[in-house]
């Protein structure tokens, strides 16, 4: 099987875009997954199988559907769902990553636990300044609010979860950075 090193996904005008990264390459493979006009999925089973031999896909979500979907579009949580549950049920992995944003920062004990419920990990990350977003700086919390949600996530990783990919050091990290 062909290692799968990373897949990120972002929205390009409009439609959820997958970067394929595989093992000993430095180029990309874009995937284009075109929800349609209605919005449906189309990265269904089938088409995840004509991705394999690939083992791990890697999704951003930023909260329930409420949250996610204001992040990212309309109907884009349904989609990440649907496409993390059709990978899993295929043979891929799935792990998820979080920015933390003042949008998701009461929602980290939701996020552990859709990362649970597929038996996958996520991995929490600082926002970053993307170019993709004008409101990049309307999204960043406070620093006393992140400094909290991160504590809580070390508790929430101290108490064993082996569903948050950071380890405690990185949490740390992240909190003092």
């Amino acid at each position: 099987r062909v290692s799968l090193m990373e897949i990120k996904g972002w929205f390009n005008e409009g439609k959820p875009m997958i970067d394929i990264y595989l093992e000993g390459t430095k180029e990309p493979i874009e995937v284009l997954v075109d929800t349609g006009f209605n919005g449906e999925l189309m990265l269904t089973k089938e088409k995840i199988k004509e991705l394999l031999p690939l083992t791990k896909l890697k999704l951003s979500i930023d909260g329930p559907e409420s949250i996610h979907d204001k992040m990212r579009g309309d109907g884009s949580f349904n989609i990440v769902k649907e496409a993390s549950y059709a990978a899993k049920n295929s043979g891929i992995k799935v792990v998820f990553n979080s920015m933390l944003t003042n949008q998701n920062l009461n929602q980290l004990d939701f996020l552990v636990k859709f990362a649970s419920e597929l038996h996958s990990q996520i991995t929490f990350e600082p926002l970053r300044n993307l170019s993709l977003r004008k409101d990049v700086y309307e999204l960043r919390p406070t620093r006393e609010k992140f400094v909290e949600a991160v504590d809580k996530l070390i508790v929430l990783k101290g108490r064993n979860s082996s569903f948050i990919q950071n380890s405690v050091k990185e949490l740390e990290f992240i909190r003092d950075w």
